[in-house]
């Protein structure tokens, strides 16, 4: 296990800047709290056929404690954005995710920030603050890393209200790209 997390870290730094674009509130979680997730039992994973298919459900305990699943989040329009505090590309798409959020979150879109930081909550919790990010995000551990198959990040997930993958990001993008993806979605 301590192979794979150096593996895993040692991809990402070394791939985290790539840019590629692959095309082929029912939450209690309150924006800008830090929680962990994992993985609900059973999932697939997602493979290069991803388009279409339900997203891996995980769970997290919301800010009071509550169980909080993907799968609750049906009916909204969710972007699942993979990312670390370390990464330079992540850290240059959180302005974009925080405008979404602030635009659009009244018309049923959800933003779920899912860090893959493996330093513990409280890095996240403190990077979370500083930059005054308002959307909720969920620390996890490799167990949801593999079943999205996360590498490099960032990594971003549309997904439309029956909870469909719609689209996956590799890379940094604009704004607007995810702007115009989740317009065609309400």
């Amino acid at each position: 296990m301590k192979n794979f997390s150096l593996i895993l870290i040692g991809a990402l730094i070394f791939s985290c800047s790539e840019n590629k674009t692959n095309t082929n509130e029912s939450t209690k979680t309150q924006a800008g709290s830090v929680v962990t997730g994992m993985i609900v039992e059973g999932e697939n994973a997602v493979g290069d056929d991803f388009q279409g298919k339900i997203a891996p459900n995980f769970s997290w305990k919301d800010a009071e404690g509550n169980l909080q699943t993907l799968e609750n989040l049906r009916g909204k329009v969710v972007i699942l954005d993979f990312w670390a505090t370390w990464c330079p590309p992540c850290r240059a798409e959180i302005p974009h995710f925080i405008d979404l959020y602030s635009d659009y979150s009244s018309k049923g879109l959800v933003i779920v920030g899912v860090s893959v930081d493996q330093e513990g909550i409280s890095v996240v919790e403190n990077f979370v603050k500083q930059n005054k990010m308002n959307y909720p995000q969920v620390v996890v551990k490799e167990d949801v890393v593999r079943a999205y198959g996360i590498s490099p990040i960032p990594t971003t997930f549309i997904l439309d209200k029956e909870g469909k993958i719609v689209n996956r990001y590799i890379g940094y993008n604009e704004k607007i790209v995810f702007e115009e993806e989740i317009k065609k979605l309400f």
